[in-house]
C-alpha cells in the first residue's frame, strides 16, 4: 500500500508531506523540485539563454552514454551533497507563494512570492545568509523539474522506496532505525513483501507495472543509484557517520537488477543502490493507504 507521499518543492530541501495527488503520464509528484538554487558562479550562463526554459532545458539534457533522462549537471545547483543544511528546511509552495522553515522551529523564517523579483530576492538573500555563501538565484522554467534524473517536461521520474527495502538496508548496515528520509522518496510503499515480490529491495520489479489506487499506472524503470546526501541526518541537516551510497554496495554486493529493460545484472560495480525510478504511464489520483497492485 501507499505509506507516504511527498513533494519536494525546492531541490535539496526537505520534502511537504501531501495526502493526496494526481499524477500524471510524464510527469511526477505536483510540484516536484520546480525550484533551484543555482549557484553564483553559473547564473551569468543561465541568463545567456534566450529563457529560463531554454536554459534548463540546456542544462537538464541527458548526455550521450548516459540512460534515459540522466544528467550530469547537478553540480551547478545547491543541493544536499555540497550544503547538507539544506535538508534541514521544511518548504511549502502555495500557487506562487513559497514558505520555508527550519525543522523544529515554530516560525516561518521566509515567506515569498516567487512570482515577483522582490520574493524571489528575499528567498535568495535567505540562504545566502543561512549557507554562507554567493547569493544564490532561485531558478525555474514551465515544465521543468530540478531533480537529478528526468527533468525536461515529460521525463519526470517518480522516486518510489519501500519500507521493506529500508529496513533490510539497515539490517544490513548495523543501523536498524535507519531513516527513510535520507532516501527523499515521492512514493514510501508498505507491505511489498505480502504478495509477489520476494526481493526486499524490490528489485524484482524492474521492468513491470504497478497500479497506485483505482486508476494510476507507473513502470519501474531502474533501481535507484544512492549519492552522499543520504549521509546527512534529515533532522539536524548535518553528515554522519552513515555512509548509504557507500555501505549498501559493501554489504549487500549480491544485489541485481535490470536497468530499462536489460539484461539483469550486478549492481555493486555501479554504486550503491535502493529505491526505484518510475514513469507514470497512466494518470489517476493516489492517496495515502491506497493498494498497490503488480498488473504484469
Amino acid at each position: 500500500r501507499v505509506a507516504r507521499l511527498a513533494t519536494y518543492p525546492v531541490k535539496g530541501l526537505a520534502g511537504a508531506a501531501l495526502e493526496r495527488c494526481e499524477l500524471l503520464p510524464g510527469a511526477s509528484a505536483p510540484g516536484d523540485r520546480r525550484f533551484a538554487l543555482l549557484r553564483a558562479e553559473n547564473v551569468e550562463n543561465w541568463l545567456a539563454h534566450a529563457s529560463p526554459a531554454a536554459a534548463a532545458d540546456a542544462l537538464l539534457a541527458g548526455r550521450d552514454g548516459k540512460d534515459p533522462g540522466h544528467h550530469s549537471n547537478k553540480h551547478l545547483f545547491h543541493q544536499g551533497i555540497t550544503d547538507p543544511l539544506l535538508s534541514a528546511f521544511e518548504c511549502l509552495v502555495k500557487d506562487d507563494v513559497l514558505t520555508v522553515r527550519r525543522r523544529g522551529a515554530g516560525e516561518s523564517q521566509v515567506r515569498a512570492d516567487t512570482s515577483t523579483a522582490d520574493g524571489r530576492r528575499d528567498v535568495e538573500e535567505f540562504f545566502a545568509s543561512a549557507l554562507q555563501v554567493a547569493r544564490p538565484k532561485l531558478v525555474e522554467a514551465p515544465g521543468a523539474s530540478f531533480a537529478n534524473v528526468g527533468g525536461r517536461p515529460g521525463e519526470h521520474v517518480l522516486h518510489v522506496v519501500s519500507a521493506e527495502s529500508v529496513r533490510a538496508a539497515g539490517e544490513a548496515l548495523g543501523e536498524p532505525e535507519l531513516d527513510w528520509r535520507r532516501f527523499r522518496p515521492n512514493i514510501l510503499l508498505s507491505g511489498t513483501q505480502d504478495g509477489e515480490c520476494a526481493d526486499p529491495f524490490n528489485f524484482d520489479l524492474c521492468g513491470r507495472y504497478l497500479a497506485l489506487g483505482p486508476r494510476c499506472v507507473i513502470r519501474v524503470n531502474e533501481p535507484t543509484v544512492r549519492c552522499p546526501v543520504t549521509r546527512v541526518d534529515p533532522d539536524s541537516g548535518e553528515r554522519t557517520p552513515l555512509r548509504p551510497d557507500v555501505s549498501i554496495r559493501e554489504k549487500l554486493p549480491h544485489l541485481e537488477a535490470s536497468i530499462f529493460g536489460r539484461e539483469s545484472a550486478p549492481l555493486r560495480t555501479r554504486g550503491s543502490y535502493l529505491g526505484l525510478y518510475c514513469t507514470v504511464v497512466q494518470k489517476g489520483v493516489v492517496s495515502t493507504g491506497d493498494d498497490v497492485e503488480l498488473i504484469d
